[in-house]
């Protein structure tokens, strides 16, 4: 039965914001200019950016109480939303630091 939660946890399942933390690893990736690697970013890879913002949801979620976590949930998910309407400038300016 594990080896089911695993394959789910590999196709990107999970709640709105585990997977809006994969998909702005994703949009990052696609959009991140060949001369900033990963590690300006503070990860060794979008599967590493990915997991440690997944990390933080999780310290954060145990502490919200069902409404709180409703209205998170909807928020991750109108932010998903707008992150798959943005151009690549506009994910760079949002996301990568600037020098």
């Amino acid at each position: 039965m594990a080896w089911l939660c695993v394959a789910w946890m590999a196709l990107g399942c999970g709640d709105a914001c585990e997977q809006l933390c994969t998909q702005t690893a994703e949009r990052i990736d696609t959009c991140r200019p060949d001369s900033l690697l990963w590690e300006d970013l503070g990860a060794e890879s979008p599967n590493d950016f990915s997991r440690t913002c997944q990390r933080q949801w999780d310290r954060e979620r145990i502490r919200l109480s069902a409404g709180d976590l409703s209205v998170a949930l909807q928020v991750c998910r109108d932010t998903d939303a707008a992150l798959r309407d943005l151009t690549c400038e506009e994910v760079r300016a949002l996301d990568v630091p600037t020098p």
